[in-house]
């Protein structure tokens, strides 16, 4: 057994309001470092931190939570959707040349395989200049098989660690050519080629920038939203997960089935809903449609 310190309540709380008023975390972020602390103790055969000895939740330490939560107020993040529209219209600028060739290409692909595969930014992005080949894309996690023709028709791509598999268990993304001007497998086969031809082994960042940094969802979001002024839209309202929620929206609208969407995201429950963004022109005729004899 680990030699763990115990924990009180009262230290509990001195903890999370620390993180609140010192650090300045979001409440959903002390939630994450309390599941933390919970799962580490429970993993050495301890008991639950987070509860009484009678397995109660600490009232005390609910309460202050409930309160930090109502200090900070609800999240104001930008949610705002990437529809498939949008997604041309980034597609069309970058191929009109904006930062140059290899800059252009590399966003281009990065767009559409985040749209296509319904991906989150951590997915593809790394978390500032740190790159773990264990857990980050790599070169080698693309495969692009072609036909007797030599031309690519599908795409896999190996995740190997999403916000979701906590066990990184990792999955394979299996995507298709659409043969249109938006094709992930075109798009991505033609950035890959240009990746080898820069001599990367195969443990190298898939995204990699000019300089030869790994591209981090910072540099990621910075980007996009510079290109959405561009095209005269608020890019603060927009973020890397608009293109999830963006690709579950254009599915809805396409009238996909609810099972494929939620198959498409990978999502284990009907919270995909909740990505959906209804326009209000729809609403619109959905209640007029209601009165009508």
């Amino acid at each position: 057994m680990s030699h763990y310190p115990p924990i009180s309540e009262d230290l509990l709380i001195y903890f999370i309001v620390h993180c609140a008023t010192h650090l300045h975390l979001k409440y959903s972020t002390i939630k994450v470092y309390l599941a933390g602390i919970r799962h580490h103790y429970i993993m050495a055969g301890l008991p639950n931190p987070l509860t009484s000895t009678n397995n109660q939740p600490h009232l005390r330490l609910q309460y202050t939570l409930r309160g930090i939560q109502r200090l900070q107020g609800p999240s104001s993040r930008p949610r705002l959707p990437i529809t498939f529209d949008i997604l041309r219209q980034l597609c069309s600028l970058l191929r009109s040349t904006v930062y140059g060739p290899y800059l252009d290409l590399l966003l281009e692909s990065a767009f559409v395989l985040a749209f296509s595969g319904f991906l989150r930014c951590s997915e593809f992005t790394c978390s500032g200049r740190s790159f773990n080949p264990a857990y980050n894309l790599c070169v080698r996690d693309l495969n692009v098989p072609t036909d007797t023709q030599g031309y690519p028709d599908a795409l896999s791509v190996n995740i190997k660690a999403s916000k979701t598999d906590q066990m990184r268990r990792g999955f394979i993304l299996r995507l298709f050519a659409t043969k249109s001007t938006i094709c992930p497998v075109t798009t991505i086969h033609r950035f890959l080629r240009v990746r080898r031809q820069m001599c990367s082994s195969p443990q190298e960042p898939l995204f990699i920038l000019p300089e030869r940094v790994p591209l981090n969802r910072e540099t990621f979001t910075a980007l996009l939203r510079s290109l959405l002024s561009r095209l005269g839209f608020q890019p603060h309202l927009y973020a890397g997960h608009s293109f999830r929620i963006g690709a579950a929206t254009t599915a809805a609208h396409a009238h996909l089935p609810d099972h494929l969407i939620q198959t498409l995201g990978r999502w284990s429950s009907d919270c995909y809903r909740t990505y959906i963004r209804t326009p209000e022109s729809l609403l619109r005729h959905a209640s007029q449609s209601m009165t009508m004899p």
